[in-house]
This record gives structure tokens, sequence and C-alpha cells, in this order.
């Protein structure tokens, strides 16, 4: 049983780097946003949006990781 888990904790580990990489270098898809999202939730990770306000942090998009072309044009 143990490796059982052992491989179950390896697979997500691998999950989340994938996903983690994919989205730091702007390739990742709607989708793959959608399954961290997932992921995140499966897992009891959520945010409150009572504890995050970006009313009292300005929205930077250059450091969103969009394509650069993309971020360019966004942020003009």
């Amino acid at each position: 049983m143990s490796d059982i888990k052992e491989l179950l904790e390896a697979l997500q580990v691998a999950t989340v780097e994938e996903l983690i990489r994919k989205i730091r270098s702007g390739e990742a898809t709607a989708g793959d946003f959608e399954s961290a999202r997932k992921f995140l939730a499966d897992n009891g990770i959520v945010l409150n949006p009572r504890e995050f306000s970006t009313a009292s942090k300005p929205l930077d998009l250059k450091a969103i990781p969009f394509r650069a072309e993309e971020r360019d044009q966004r942020v003009g």
C-alpha cells in the first residue's frame, strides 16, 4: 500500500510542477488554469475573496505570465 501512496504523491507533485511551469512560462491554456483551480479546490485550498482585495493592491499586468507580445498589447 505504501508503494501506491508514494506513486500517488509523486504524481501529485509532478502535476503541480507541470502546472506551475506552464503558468510561469505563459504556455498555460484556459484548461490548464481550470485544472489548477480544480486541483487547489479539491485539496481544500481556497481563497476567500473578502480577504483578498484588489482595491488595496493595484493589478500589475506585467506580473501576469502572458506571452510577451500579448502582455505588451495589454499594458500598452
